[in-house]
């Protein structure tokens, strides 16, 4: 048997050691600095995409409390401002109002309106 023969053992042993010295220093050599390179750059990148990204963070969350900040802001001056302009109106329609009906012209405009709407009323009452 050929595979047992002991001529052949110190070929293949020395070939074996051979190819896998070689392959081995082609890996340290020019495979492994390369990785370690780009693992080192990819490290670099990181690490400022971190910082980056802190940083936006950051302004986001600034943004976010200054717009919450004018949000509110803003919902009290209109709250204030609502108030106020309905103050205004009240006072204005109770001023004028007692005016209107204390006149004239209101106390006659009212009787015109009474009249129209009970004739209106009587001739509904007949048709129905």
């Amino acid at each position: 048997m050929p595979q047992l023969d002991l001529a052949t053992y110190f070929g293949q042993i020395f070939w074996f050691l051979f190819f896998f010295s070689a392959l081995y220093s082609c890996v340290f050599s020019f495979v492994l600095p390369s990785f370690a390179l780009s693992m080192k750059i990819r490290q670099k990148r990181l690490g400022r995409m971190g910082q980056f990204s802190s940083l936006f963070r950051l302004e986001n969350t600034n943004i976010l409390v200054t717009y919450d900040n004018l949000v509110v802001t803003s919902a009290f001056t209109s709250c204030l401002l609502l108030n106020k302009n309905k103050n205004k109106a009240l006072s204005w329609s109770t001023l004028y109002s007692a005016s209107f009906t204390q006149s004239l012209l209101g106390s006659s405009y009212l009787r015109s309106l009474q009249a129209v709407f009970s004739k209106k009323a009587v001739i509904h009452s007949f048709i129905s």
